[in-house]
């Protein structure tokens, strides 16, 4: 199944972006589940951003069991009284980021849990401005360092930052397969890899194209074990489940 641009119509008609990244984290860690050896596992994590709210008005009930309204005073009769907030010492409107966030943690149980790889699928927050940007790409940078490989996965085909590419440049680095046009829907893996007492950086990337086969991403677990994403099935499950045909 090609990939589609889930930004514009046609395929927007049919299910959201936010219902293809949604879904999609589940289905890689089913692909995953396929690949990953013991101790291994992956498990999906999505933040949808800061403007939910839970209500809990909605939780009290506005009748008792015994059909009366519920009681406002305490067991001597007397009225309860609700003590009032005190005034805010500042009150200002403030611009939350959305914080959404799509990702597939891979972790070794066997190591008490320790996180060992991250799969971040891209939603358009994460490139719509200057600061977003930079969050992921700090995540990413301190993730890779502590010896976590990092895979990006963007299909975000509205905005044209490239985050694999701000990672590298952070390390004054630069991929030779981007050189001349840096894509800004790609798929890659970075992972840091001590030999000898040297310290490198390894990574593979791949370009993506709206209406192309999606690739096989590298998994890296240890120095030495690695797993293939197969990210074609896990998007192919995604959209036959959203009604794509």
């Amino acid at each position: 199944m090609p990939l589609r641009d889930h930004f514009r119509r046609p395929a927007s008609k049919v299910a959201s972006w936010e219902s293809v990244h949604g879904m999609l984290p589940g289905e890689i860690v089913h692909e995953l589940r396929r690949v990953l050896p013991k101790p291994y596992r992956a498990h999906p994590r999505v933040r949808v951003g800061p403007y939910y709210e839970v209500d809990i008005g909605a939780f009290e009930p506005a009748i008792s069991h015994d059909g009366q309204e519920p009681e406002t005073s305490d067991a001597d009769g007397n009225e309860q009284q609700f003590e009032a907030w005190p005034d805010a010492t500042l009150t200002a409107e403030v611009e939350l980021p959305d914080d959404y966030a799509y990702e597939v943690l891979i972790y070794d149980f066997k190591m008490e849990r320790e996180l060992v790889a991250m799969i971040e699928i891209v939603s358009p927050s994460n490139k719509d401005r200057s600061k977003s940007q930079a969050a992921i790409v700090s995540k990413c940078c301190t993730l890779i360092a502590k010896g976590v490989c990092v895979s990006i996965v963007d299909f975000v085909t509205v905005r044209r930052a490239n985050l694999y590419h701000d990672v590298l440049q952070t390390m004054d680095l630069q991929d030779p397969s981007f050189q001349t046009q840096v894509p800004s829907i790609y798929a890659s893996t970075l992972r840091r890899r001590t030999d000898r007492r040297r310290m490198s950086l390894e990574a593979w990337a791949t370009p993506l194209t709206v209406g192309d086969v999606l690739p096989m991403v590298p998994i890296w677990l240890n120095g030495t074990l690695k797993v293939d994403l197969n990210l074609e099935n896990a998007y192919q499950n995604t959209c036959a489940a959203l009604g794509y045909e």
